[in-house]
């Protein structure tokens, strides 16, 4: 009995020493809590290759309903110039009074400029060696200076920084952008025969809405076009990087032709048109599953197989019913538009001399020692592939119409 107490007291002891909750507290007053960060070349006169900005979310109450959009009070900015981001992200202690704290980081947004010439490699060692930082952390790439991203007018969020996280997480509706993270980076730009595409975010400008002086209010510390409009994010095609360096851009229509080859499509809307009828079908669901060949002589062949499962969102320009007749000629257009987006995917990427659709990293993870032997001419067997299309559009609705509405007066219009 006497050794039970003993034991017990020998146990409260150690678990009051090891097992404190709160030896390493961190006061949420004493951080100030990142959502966003900006990396440009500093071409400026200030010292140091690199101007870093970071946005940071101020703890104070919000003022007015959500959706009114960022307000001065909704967050803070800081930025600086220098050799390397740990140093920036240091200095900003000499006018912030809180520590920055970035496990709640949101997006990382790399200029143009920077992910072209110089590459982003040495920024992103950074990010993935912060303990702080998670890899779950979106990147963009911006078309002109990054730091002007985050200054944009928001339409819902307090923070643009969390609103673009949002917007590009949204991308998946339409798959004409990616949506990317660290872990996504590191993965396809480090892997053989791969190529990293990153979401392209650029500002557009928006004419001043009626009640300007309202509208001012709700975005006060946005971005202001030059006769009062404003300024707004808009994600739309993606920047293709070859490792760490970014090689080229894709539009749109480009971007979901490569997703289509490397199965990113989740969703979106196809439109196509034949014999004067217009049709736009919407894609809920879709797998893609390409295999490479190469025969003794060298020649790559690229088989496609697309499974489409989708639904009729609009149909214009046909008489009488939708027969399988019908059907059967949208299933084609839409088909054909599928592998026209393909192909122009494939002819950007060979200007830019890079494999969008990572088809060299099928060749290695299949049989390494092939890719062995062509990797150094690869690029030079990527331009002459010869492509085998099956794309299986499946219409499972055609929605609560079987045919087309016939207005009154249409003749007298036309």
């Amino acid at each position: 009995m006497k050794w039970k107490r003993i034991i017990l007291i020998a146990l409260s002891v150690i678990s009051t020493t090891f097992f404190a909750g709160c030896w390493d507290q961190r006061e949420f007053s004493d951080l100030a809590v990142v959502m966003g960060i900006t990396v440009d070349l500093n071409d400026g006169d200030s010292e140091g290759t690199l101007s870093v900005g970071v946005q940071v979310a101020n703890p104070v109450p919000y003022s007015g309903s959500s959706g009114e959009g960022a307000s001065k009070e909704s967050y803070s900015e800081f930025s600086d110039t220098g050799n390397n981001i740990f140093e920036i992200l240091r200095s900003v202690t000499h006018v912030s009074s809180r520590r920055l704290y970035n496990s709640h980081n949101q997006i990382v947004v790399f200029g143009s400029q920077l992910a072209r010439q110089e590459g982003i490699g040495g920024e992103m060692d950074f990010f993935l060696r912060d303990n702080e930082m998670r890899y779950s952390v979106l990147l963009a790439v911006s078309e002109g200076k990054a730091a002007e991203i985050l200054a944009a007018d928001t339409n819902y969020e307090h923070v643009p920084a969390k609103e673009l996280a949002e917007l590009i997480r949204n991308q998946a509706t339409n798959s004409g952008s990616v949506e990317c993270n660290l872990l996504d980076f590191v993965r396809d730009a480090t892997a053989e025969g791969s190529t990293c595409l990153v979401p392209v975010v650029r500002i557009k400008e928006e004419p001043a809405s009626a009640g300007g002086e309202e509208s001012g209010e709700k975005s006060s510390k946005g971005a202001k076009g030059e006769e009062g409009g404003e300024k707004k994010f808009e994600v739309n095609g993606s920047a293709v990087f070859k490792g760490d360096v970014m090689v080229g851009q894709l539009d749109e229509r480009e971007t979901r032709g490569a997703l289509w080859v490397r199965d990113k499509v989740d969703r979106g809307i196809i439109e196509a048109s034949f014999d004067d009828v217009d049709t736009e079908i919407e894609v809920f669901e879709c797998k893609t599953f390409t295999s490479v060949n190469i025969d003794d002589n060298g020649k790559v062949s690229v088989d496609i197989r697309c499974e489409i499962y989708a639904n009729i969102a609009g149909l214009s320009g046909y008489e009488g019913l939708l027969d399988n007749e019908l059907t059967k000629k949208i299933r084609s257009a839409a088909s054909d538009t599928v592998k026209e987006e393909i192909l122009s995917a494939w002819e950007k990427s060979k200007e830019m001399e890079c494999d969008v659709f990572c088809l060299g990293n099928k060749v290695y993870k299949k049989t390494p020692v092939l890719w062995e032997k062509y990797q150094q001419s690869w690029q030079e067997m990527y331009n002459e592939i010869a492509f085998d299309f099956n794309i299986d559009i499946n219409i499972e609705d055609v929605g609560d119409l079987t045919g087309e509405v016939q207005w009154k007066g249409v003749d007298d219009k036309k």
